[in-house]
């Protein structure tokens, strides 16, 4: 593949608020769960978790990613229509951190 990381920033429906986390798929190779806990510690949300599928099953992007090699990383920022400025500010401080984490900049 020519991608080796996918970062998904969004938050929950009109129905439905999260309390802001950073959220992995758990590597389907056990020797790469360090580096899927290092993302979450380098974006810095105050609560992050390892899950093992996605609800939207092997079609969503978390599947998409498994099915390519790629390591998917994503958050949920908020929801019931709106995402509050702190969650914002940390994701924009989050993603520059995990960017600098990968190399990128």
């Amino acid at each position: 593949t020519r991608v080796d990381y996918a970062i998904d920033l969004h938050s929950g429906s009109l129905s439905i608020e999260y309390l802001p986390c950073a959220v992995v798929a758990r590597p389907s190779n056990p020797g790469r769960i360090g580096d899927a806990l290092d993302l979450l510690r380098a974006f810095g949300m105050p609560i992050g978790m390892i899950i093992e599928h996605s609800t939207g099953g092997d079609r969503a992007l978390i599947g998409a990613c498994q099915r390519q090699g790629v390591q998917e990383f994503s958050t949920e920022l908020g929801g019931g229509g709106g995402v509050s400025p702190a969650a914002i500010d940390i994701a924009e401080h989050g993603v520059m951190r995990l960017l600098h984490h990968v190399g990128v900049t």
